[in-house]
């Protein structure tokens, strides 16, 4: 800013800088804090989100294994042809037990 009392303004603001040195402190420390905050948020989110896609890694067989479901026949069979596909294996929903302690499992055919 050109203004010819530059000398004098900044004296001021100097002044009042030192004059409220505790509210300027307090307002750093919630900067850094909040700063904190925010980090340690979005990185607690994100390795919860890692660690549920290496569960489902987990389910599928693993990291080189790939599960497809709700496939139509004619997909199943585009699939199954893919030179890219070396082994394949196709699982079938039987039903789901009524009885305990099996009540809440899939029953299924591979």
């Amino acid at each position: 800013m050109k203004v010819s009392n530059r000398g004098c303004i900044r004296r001021l603001s100097f002044r009042a800088l030192l004059a409220s040195r505790t509210r300027n402190l307090v307002a750093v420390l919630a900067i850094a804090l909040t700063a904190v905050l925010f980090t340690s948020l979005f990185t607690i989110s994100l390795s919860i989100n890692e660690g549920i896609q290496q569960n489902n890694f987990r389910q599928a067989g693993g990291w080189s294994h790939g599960s497809f479901k709700y496939l139509t026949e004619k997909q199943f069979e585009e699939l199954k042809d893919d030179p890219l596909i070396d082994q394949w294996g196709l699982r079938r929903f039987l039903g789901m037990p009524t009885e305990v302690p099996f009540n809440k499992s899939n029953v299924e055919i591979g």
